[in-house]
């Protein structure tokens, strides 16, 4: 009985994917939903790096973990209870961008006699408590009906909101590549050599998306880029071990498991005066997010065509948000980008969604096992080519 009963879920789920996007699209449809997971993976993987990088990098590992694990659940909740079937939910830039600020803050403010592990933990701790509370915000928003209060916005602050975000990014993943960021000595050799490969794979990617306007063309590069990098330092003879000394990449991590829950003893650690004093970045969090969602939701409908709950995405966005508290992850809903490939693809079926979901999910259970290095690019420095050869042979 049990074999029928899957066999039966297994049909059901095919009949609704042929049903939603027919069967020529079908390997189309399920070949974007895989790029789709990879792309979130990379993502939230480098939000952490950002986050928990500098001082905190032997706990990058740990972050990632946190931050996989919340995009997991927001992902999960927003494909099975969004207004429109085929959205797709991540982790959000504009929260990652305060975030880093609140995490340099924390750690220039903490006592001077506190440890790492105490910095760390409250650090997450305070990504925590803003989770939670820009979760409760936003059910409120939608649950008191204030979600069309976005359209009285005026242009220039939706502009300048817009900017201020776009700089933090640009100062975090100019830091993230270089260790610094202000520093006269930026343009000497020993330097250029970092930043430069960084900041040239950025103008490739802003050109080509100007110039071809098609869904794929982000995680292409981006793929194509780690495929050009890893291949470049083959070809150079440099080991896994040179590279991670000199800066190049995420870790190492220890060996430990990728997500383990936070525990009250880890908690306790978390400087509670240090936290009151990120109020003010807490509450930008909380305003910023609110405005993000409801402008993603207002530019879905017109890429979509549809009217959207404005109120129910708030309440739904608002509950994920408040379940990846249990990770802790960082403050995410509906991405845009990714759900308006699902449209184009007319692939309108909460299953597509969830296909990406699976993708994470495989990553945060076996994202330290060898073979799934070889899916989490960021993590394809712990195996040389010969390995990579033996693995897949």
């Amino acid at each position: 009985m049990a074999e029928i009963s899957i066999a039966h879920a297994r049909t059901s789920i095919g009949s609704k994917l042929l049903t939603a996007i027919g069967t020529a699209q079908l390997l189309q449809v399920i070949t974007g939903c895989f790029i789709k997971g990879l792309l979130q993976v990379v993502l939230s993987i480098s939000y952490a790096a950002l986050v928990y990088g500098g001082k905190l990098s032997p706990y990058v590992g740990q972050g990632i973990g946190y931050a996989l694990v919340g995009a997991f659940i927001i992902a999960t909740i927003v494909s099975l209870f969004a207004t429109l079937p085929g959205s797709v939910g991540s982790d959000q830039d504009v929260s990652v961008a305060i975030f880093s600020l609140i995490s340099v803050s924390i750690v220039a403010t903490m006592p001077p006699d506190a440890s790492l592990e105490e910095t760390f933990f409250t650090i997450v701790t305070a990504i925590a408590l803003t989770a939670l509370l820009t979760g409760l915000f936003f059910f409120c928003l939608g649950t008191f009906r204030l979600g069309g209060l976005v359209r009285y916005l005026p242009y220039p602050v939706v502009g300048g909101f817009l900017a201020g975000t776009g700089w933090l990014l640009f100062k975090g993943g100019f830091f993230l590549m270089n260790g610094k960021f202000n520093d006269a000595n930026l343009f000497q050799l020993a330097y250029i050599g970092h930043w430069m490969p960084g900041f040239l794979l950025a103008v490739v990617i802003f050109i080509t998306s100007k110039r071809i306007h098609n869904s794929f063309v982000l995680p292409i590069l981006i793929l194509g880029g780690t495929l050009f990098f890893y291949g470049t330092a083959w070809l150079m003879g440099s080991s896994p071990a040179e590279l991670s000394a000199q800066g190049w990449l995420i870790g190492p991590f220890h060996e430990q498991t990728l997500w383990q829950p936070l525990t009250i003893e880890q908690l306790s650690k978390a400087d509670w005066k240090v936290i009151a004093g990120q109020a003010a970045n807490i509450t930008t969090v909380l305003m910023v997010s609110s405005l993000s969602i409801l402008l993603n939701a207002s530019g879905l409908e017109l890429a979509a065509m549809r009217n959207i709950d404005l109120n129910r995405e708030l309440r739904t966005t608002g509950i994920g948000n408040m379940l990846s508290v249990l990770s802790p992850g960082f403050v995410g809903f509906m991405q845009i980008s990714l759900t308006v490939i699902n449209f184009k693809m007319k692939a309108r079926s909460r299953v597509v969604g969830l296909i990406a979901v699976v993708i994470i999910g495989l990553t945060i259970a076996f994202g330290e096992s060898d073979r799934m290095k070889i899916w989490t690019f960021l993590d394809f420095y712990r195996v040389t080519g010969r390995q990579v050869a033996e693995l897949v042979l």
